[in-house]
């Protein structure tokens, strides 16, 4: 996870990873097909690393559900408008794509805490 692939050199991905004050520890594509989804899960430890959602291609029928401290799941919409969205991977979360084009999001997961702003 530790070298950008060749074909990710001078492209918009190793812009935005370069935009991140804290290092960078894994960087990874996720494409869900029309109709695809990802069930809810928790992710590992999160005391060690932060995770940043950046949509590159959406629609507003890609849906990623996150069940907060209350209890309460949330849902959104993450626009694909060069945005940056911290997803707190230690709770409860998943993710379907309804519409009919692929959801394509860019996730990157960083050691420290200076770019939550």
């Amino acid at each position: 996870y530790g070298e950008l692939l060749e074909q990710y050199k001078n492209t918009y991905i190793e812009e935005v990873i370069n935009l991140f004050k804290s290092p960078v520890t894994r960087v990874r594509l996720i494409v869900k097909k029309p109709s695809a989804y990802i069930l809810p899960h928790i992710d590992y430890d999160t005391t060690y690393s932060m995770r940043y959602y950046i949509p590159l291609q959406t629609s507003e029928w890609a849906l990623t559900f996150v069940k907060a401290k209350d209890g309460e799941v949330e849902t959104h919409n993450l626009k694909a408008d060069g945005s940056a969205y911290f997803v707190n991977p230690g709770y409860m979360h998943a993710a379907i794509n309804l519409g009919k084009t692929d959801d394509i999001r860019l996730i990157l997961s960083v050691n420290g805490q200076e770019d939550i702003k």
